[in-house]
This record gives structure tokens, sequence and C-alpha cells, in this order.
């Protein structure tokens, strides 16, 4: 093993430590707190697509829908096989009125394996 496989691994176990860093300032309220520890889960060189996606998370919850998007497209662009990520993202999409790429990410997602409510389903047919 070199030593940047070393330093690969210690870059993803500090970021993982971040973003769960993140998880308990989430459970306790603490937004600010945790968008930051997020960021730097996300600076981290090497780092994987999970910080990425609670980030998005809560940029929904904070009402940044523009931000969440765009940290939605680089967790799939990271991990292409990332269901949630594309179920998470047509919602996103549905809410924006941009109906066609909701339709095809939340399609996405239940190919990949999210189960998806059937009245979801139905909806995003109405919205032809």
């Amino acid at each position: 093993m070199s030593f940047s496989s070393l330093n690969t691994i210690s870059n993803l176990q500090l970021a993982e430590q971040y973003n769960n860093l993140a998880g308990i300032h989430i459970s306790q309220g603490e937004f600010a707190q945790a968008m930051t520890e997020y960021n730097k889960a996300v600076e981290i060189e090497n780092a994987s697509a999970i910080p990425y996606c609670n980030r998005a998370l809560l940029y929904i919850k904070l009402g940044k829908v523009d931000l969440a998007l765009k940290d939605f497209i680089k967790v799939i662009a990271m991990d292409p096989g990332n269901a949630s990520a594309y179920y998470y993202r047509g919602m996103l999409y549905y809410h924006l009125k941009k109906y066609d790429q909701a339709r095809g990410d939340v399609y996405k997602a239940q190919k990949l394996g999210i189960k998806v409510d059937p009245g979801l389903i139905s909806m995003l047919k109405r919205s032809w």
C-alpha cells in the first residue's frame, strides 16, 4: 500500500467524521453548525458522495432548492447508482415544475430499487 493510498483512507475517514458530526448537530436542531460540518466534509479531497447528499437534504430543509439541486447533480456524477439522489432530485424537479426531469429521476430511482409510492407515480403521470 502506498503512502497516497493511506492518505486517501484518512481523508475518507475524516470526511465521514465531519458527516457524522453534522448529523448530530441536525438532531439537536443546530442547522448552521451542521452545514459547517458538511462543508468541511465535501471540501476534503476524495470525499464520498454521502456528505454531498446529506448537505443537499439540509439545503432542502433550509429552503435553498438551487443549492440542493447542485449537490444532487454532484452526487449522481460521483455515484450514478445512488437511487436516493435520483429520487430526491426528482422531487426537487417536481417542485420546480420540471415534470419531465422529475419523471425521469423518479423512474430511475425506482429502477435502482427505491420503493416509490403509487400515488406519486400517478401524480407524475398526470403532470404530462
